[in-house]
């Protein structure tokens, strides 16, 4: 079994869907490249945290600032980084520095026993359906998006940062 995943679940155990995993799972291989393979405009990158924060400000309870997914990335959750750090342009500025490491090995298609190797060991979701997920993935680029019941509940309001990026930013966190 996978540590992080593990804690996804139990952090999530009452609503986590396949979709979920499946999202998890490709994120904690692909890191930030899930969906962009260039480097953004940290303007624009701002914006669209200003306006997550307008937007979910209110219903994002988790405090957790930082949340490990992989051996090399993690979950910076957007609210509770501005409510501890009140800085949306260092947010950007940490997301768009992830562009800085970028490697085709980051969205390399996630191989079958690597997956078979993560769900090793759960039994509480359909892996098939997992794995499906993942496998359009490998063949489309098609990140799953949240499901329903996640976004309800959770209200996913995060961006995927390398460990790279952390380290260089560790003096002002």
């Amino acid at each position: 079994m996978n540590q992080y995943l593990s804690q996804e679940i139990e952090i999530c155990k009452d609503f986590i869907k396949e979709a979920d995993i499946a999202k998890f799972i490709i994120q904690s291989f692909t890191g930030p490249f899930h969906k962009m393979r260039e480097r953004p405009n940290v303007i624009q990158v701002a914006e669209n945290i200003r306006e997550e924060y307008r937007t979910k400000r209110e219903l994002v309870k988790y405090k957790e600032v930082y949340q490990q997914i992989s051996e090399n990335c993690l979950k910076i959750h957007i609210i509770p980084f501005l409510r501890k750090y009140k800085s949306v342009n260092l947010l950007a500025n940490l997301f768009t520095e992830n562009f800085e490491y970028f490697s085709p090995d980051f969205i390399e298609p996630i191989s079958p026993s690597k997956i078979d190797s993560i769900l090793s060991g759960y039994s509480s979701f359909n892996k098939e359906s997992v794995k499906s997920i993942i496998n359009t993935f490998n063949l489309y680029g098609e990140t799953p998006h949240h499901s329903e019941s996640y976004r309800d509940n959770f209200h996913p309001s995060y961006m995927i940062v390398l460990n790279a990026v952390i380290k260089k930013y560790m003096r002002v966190l």
